[in-house]
């Protein structure tokens, strides 16, 4: 949206152009926040339950590859992953559980979020022994 309206992206904003000159890779990998903690209130006007640092309220963290999606709990660190139902590509390779679990959890440390209970290092060992 901005690249379209010729607005230079700010530092602090994450992502890419999908402009076609400037397009990513087809077979790059998404990674996102999949939910957060509870929220309370009527539609429209909920707040975010615990919504303070490290994690500001994310309860998982995921990634999709190609036909793949991953996604990390904060909670306890478990890993639930599946194929995308109704993904058109056929390129990208497999991304093996082991190898999403550690993107994962790169990201989960470069964004300052934090498993519950845990230190992320502890956790990258815990998980990294699967």
């Amino acid at each position: 949206m901005l690249s379209y309206l010729g607005v230079e992206i700010p530092a602090w904003m994450d992502g890419q152009s999908l402009l076609p000159a400037t397009a990513p890779s087809p077979s790059r990998r998404i990674f996102g926040v999949s939910d957060v903690k509870q929220r309370t209130g009527p539609s429209g006007l909920r707040l975010l339950r615990e919504s303070g640092p490290p994690n500001y309220g994310v309860s998982s963290v995921m990634m999709v590859s190609g036909n793949q999606w991953f996604d990390v709990s904060l909670r306890d660190g478990e890993v639930e992953s599946g194929l995308v139902k109704g993904h058109t590509g056929a390129d990208t390779p497999p991304v093996p559980e082991p190898e999403a679990r550690a993107l994962l959890l790169e990201r989960i440390r470069s964004a300052g979020f934090e498993i519950e209970g845990l230190a992320t290092q502890a956790s990258a060992n815990r998980l990294g022994s699967r």
